[in-house]
């Protein structure tokens, strides 16, 4: 097993770091030196991507699926979909209420960060990349699939 570090993430004030490997295996750790760190483990594919929200108490782990792990329950990370669709990239809007994510199909897509469903009316935003790319194709979905 490959154990050299392919991810890290740093919280917004430092309180936290997170460091992954190809393999998934994820290491959380309290910014403070001396400090205690737990390990997270995927539960299928690669890591692909960390990221703290704004507000600190969760980190967004993109692999194979994507999870939320909560930092003030470490025992129970949640699956926010378990599709296997390979995400790749996974960022948090400022209010930490969305979650951006880019799968490995190359679609961009917007996800409410406590269902996993699409914003709003239960709908996924989704920008195929496949596409030509104009200002305005980022402003407005190119398609909308339900997931409710």
């Amino acid at each position: 097993m490959d154990r050299r570090i392919s991810n890290v993430a740093w919280s917004g004030t430092g309180g936290w770091i997170a460091t992954g490997t190809v393999q998934g295996p994820t290491t959380i750790t309290n910014g403070q030196p001396g400090t205690a760190s737990w390990p997270v483990t995927l539960r299928r594919g690669p890591l692909n991507d960390l990221q703290f929200s704004p507000d600190e108490r969760l980190l967004a782990i993109d692999g194979k699926d994507l999870v939320l792990y909560s930092l003030e329950q470490p025992a129970a990370p949640r699956s926010l979909r378990s599709d296997g669709r390979n995400y790749g990239t996974v960022r948090f809007s400022r209010d930490g209420q969305t979650i951006l994510t880019v799968t490995g199909a190359a679609a961009i897509e917007l996800l409410d960060a406590r269902s996993g469903f699409g914003t709003a009316d239960g709908a996924i935003e989704y920008w195929d990349t496949h596409e030509p790319i104009s200002t305005n194709s980022l402003r407005k979905p190119t398609r909308y699939f339900q997931t409710r």
